[in-house]
């Protein structure tokens, strides 16, 4: 519903960089680094946002629809 709302407008998601001590923003990270590799999201910067480093990640949402469709 995310995407249909932002119509043609980019999709940006940030992940957190720094290590929590549940290691729940680590996994998310690193799971975002893996579909970086798989071309669903696009690696853009590490950025201090809201006084916390995060990695900011552009989805490609053709490639994120090929995927769910199992193309």
């Amino acid at each position: 519903m995310q995407i249909k709302y932002a119509g043609v407008y980019p999709i940006y998601i940030t992940t957190n960089v720094d290590h929590d001590a549940s290691g729940r923003m680590n996994r998310v990270d690193k799971l975002f680094h893996k579909l970086a590799y798989y071309k669903i999201v696009e690696f853009v910067e590490r950025k201090q946002v809201f006084y916390t480093d995060q990695n900011i990640w552009k989805l490609k949402v053709k490639n994120y629809y090929d995927v769910r469709r199992g193309l």
